[in-house]
């Protein structure tokens, strides 16, 4: 469940992102949040300029009137809800009936439902014809007997008996997938997802991309030594790029296959089997831990304690995530092409915003062993041909867990999308990403 405080903190999150440049006339200002309205569905936070936030003065939003976002309360997902809805009696029922599919019980119903048992047919037809004018004689029958035959009315039926809008609803538009989705995935899924990489590691080292220097040196500018953990390290994309930093590194994964990559491709860095809940390093002798495309497979109620546990006072945590840059028109359309199996929903920077803003706290509700992160992103990007990026997005877990027919039939869609765009059509192009990381210090 969604508190106020937490809705605002994922607003912020949100408008921390870069998705609001390309919809705002000029310099992005500094955005602020300025008020928030509860409803029985989520709270309604409204935000705008910070100057204009501290006056009280609304003015000054973006194109589009895009001022206020829906955090849900049950997931946390954001929404813009179009200005037309929300002061509109049942725009919620529109709401939960668009995002969800979930079509609440007309109240109407009940209360004919209760004279069809107290006062008869006839006091519950004029009781319906009088409160639902726009439902004719035949609709009103359809209706009342659907009701007395203990359903629910059909949802043709039971629409007429709202008050028509003033206007057309337009449909939501989802910002960000509910923020639980990880903690919410059943273990036995999330443990096939984690495991998947091991039977793709060469193609997960030829094809994943490396990080972004300028994130990683971010990521470790407050470490207070050179002492680096590498954890969940994979195939070594990120160890490489901490190696070249001038790191003291070791590195740990839990995939056999993946670990002998990694001791194939750097065989001066020590490199362990071990995970995060049962790291195979001394108490407090690391500086920083990091980890690359890999803290949300974390159980950091178990592994929140261990990473505290080898990290020096004062010690760094950090989460590096490589984003494709959906503000471009093509990668936008790739992500819708490819499904959230191969462009998840950590993937694209407004997104991975929300989703990791809570990652290092544990999700049982114990104390946390980190303090409040810092969340940056970096630009990057990855020199790829049309049949090289099929095959970098087909080592994503989602893909390899796949059943054959499924993936082969999800290339071929994706193949076909990058064949009729002229960006990547032809020959070598530079694939638009960023690296985003999280970082926060040990308590």
């Amino acid at each position: 469940m969604i508190d106020k405080e937490r809705a605002i903190g994922l607003v912020e999150s949100f408008l921390a992102g870069d998705a609001l440049a390309r919809h705002w006339h000029g310099p992005v200002p500094e955005l602020a949040v300025y008020a928030v309205e509860e409803y029985e569905v989520g709270w309604l936070v409204f935000w705008g300029p910070a100057a204009s936030a501290r006056t009280g003065d609304a003015q000054g939003r973006p194109v589009g009137g895009n001022s206020h976002v829906l955090v849900d309360r049950q997931d946390g997902s954001l929404h813009y809800v179009p200005d037309a809805w929300w002061p509109t009696e049942g725009w919620e029922d529109h709401y939960l009936l668009q995002t969800k599919g979930v079509r609440r019980p007309d109240p109407l119903a009940a209360e004919v439902r209760e004279l069809l048992r107290s006062a008869g047919a006839v006091a519950a037809m004029l009781h319906l014809r009088r409160n639902a004018p726009r439902l004719g004689l035949p609709e009103a029958k359809a209706y009342l007997t659907s009701v007395r035959d203990g359903a629910e009315p059909p949802e043709e039926l039971a629409a007429l008996t709202r008050k028509e809008p003033a206007s057309p609803l337009w449909p939501v538009e989802t910002l960000a997938g509910p923020v639980e989705q990880r903690a919410r995935m059943d273990h036995d899924e999330q443990s096939r997802h984690a495991s998947s990489f091991g039977s793709a590691a060469v193609a997960y080292a030829e094809h994943r991309p490396d990080y972004a220097q300028a994130a990683v040196r971010w990521a470790l500018e407050a470490a207070p030594g050179p002492r680096v953990l590498d954890l969940g390290a994979g195939t070594g994309k990120l160890t490489a790029t901490l190696v070249a930093l001038g790191a003291e590194v070791v590195a740990v994964e839990p995939d056999p296959a993946m670990l002998a990559e990694l001791q194939r491709a750097l065989p001066a860095v020590r490199a362990l089997p071990g995970s995060a809940e049962r790291i195979p390093l001394p108490d407090a002798s690391v500086d920083a831990v990091v980890a690359g495309n890999a803290m949300h497979w974390f159980d950091l109620a178990v592994a929140g304690p261990e990473i505290a546990r080898v990290l020096a006072p004062g010690g760094v945590l950090a989460g590096l995530w490589n984003l494709l840059d959906d503000g471009v028109d093509w990668v936008a359309g790739l992500a819708r092409v490819s499904g959230t199996e191969a462009i998840g929903v950590r993937d694209t920077p407004v997104a991975w915003r929300a989703e990791t803003a809570d990652m290092h706290l544990p999700k049982n509700g114990d104390a946390a062993r980190f303090g409040s992160p810092e969340q940056s992103t970096f630009p990057h990007g990855q020199r790829r041909t049309a049949d090289s990026l099929v095959e970098t997005l087909a080592t994503r877990a989602g893909m390899l867990v796949m059943p054959e027919q499924e993936r082969a039939a999800r290339r071929s869609e994706i193949r076909a999308f990058l064949a009729d765009r002229p960006e990547t059509a032809d020959g070598g192009f530079t694939l638009p990403m960023l690296t985003g990381v999280l970082r926060t210090r040990r308590l």
